[in-house]
């Protein structure tokens, strides 16, 4: 028996936004949007999902070697919805936790063990990391520069 071929969707850039910081969990957070072309996220449909964030990152407070910040992204997809939280634990690891729902529901649940970031997520994520590695590991961290050095992207085409 084969396997049907491969046949991927055609990348298009998304929309990433910073939307401002937000204190969770005794941490600073840096959040982004993340919308497909022409699109404008609708804030009422992540209202559950960052709260369940919340929930969760109070159950993890930040300790002596994990400084008090992170992001998260708020990802309007095709036909999910996904809040992603990242935050930084022992110094300089990653700790990631995914929640989703379907597009323009209310019914948000943690993503499966096998959770998994998109291309578009991966490139928030990507500068998160260099600005960590940038402002943070370094012999003077200095966390408000991280705090302040933000990603854009747009998905409209340049005039």
């Amino acid at each position: 028996m084969t396997n049907p071929p491969f046949t991927p969707e055609p990348f298009h850039a998304r929309t990433i936004r910073p939307v401002g910081l937000r204190a969770l969990g005794g941490r600073r957070i840096k959040v982004y949007e993340i919308t497909r072309r022409g699109e404008r996220l609708r804030p009422f449909d992540f209202e559950s999902g960052i709260r369940l964030a919340q929930i969760d990152i109070q159950r993890a407070p930040a300790d002596a070697a994990s400084p008090p910040v992170g992001f998260m992204i708020l990802h309007q997809g095709a036909g999910w919805n996904y809040v992603v939280l990242g935050t930084w634990i022992n110094e300089n690891e990653l700790a990631t936790r995914i929640w989703r729902s379907p597009r323009e529901s209310d019914e948000w649940h943690p993503a499966e063990s096998r959770g998994s970031f998109c291309v578009w997520d991966l490139e928030v994520m990507w500068h998160e990391r260099n600005t960590y590695v940038r402002h943070v590991l370094r012999e003077d961290p200095n966390l408000g520069a991280y705090m302040g050095d933000w990603i854009e992207a747009s998905a409209e085409p340049s005039p």
